[in-house]
């Protein structure tokens, strides 16, 4: 699992916890990243993301969005 820092121009930032797959779309296409594929993938910032982890979803807008930091959970 992985936690996730969204942080927006507007200097708020969201964080996320216990993710362990993202979803999004690009040119029509659709990408799904899970696993430790996370921790290396590098996601854009001007498409919407979808996160996922065992018991919840979140959907994350691009709009604003600087910046993404990705840490491995704490179990």
């Amino acid at each position: 699992m992985f936690d996730f820092e969204f942080e927006y121009k507007d200097k708020r930032s969201i964080s996320i916890s216990g993710i362990n797959e993202v979803v999004y779309y690009a040119a029509g296409f659709g990408t799904t990243v899970s696993s430790e594929e996370i921790l290396t993938h590098k996601f854009p910032v001007n498409v919407d993301l979808t996160l996922k982890g065992k018991d919840c979803n979140h959907s994350i807008s691009h709009d604003g969005l600087v910046r993404i930091s990705i840490v491995r959970s704490v179990d």
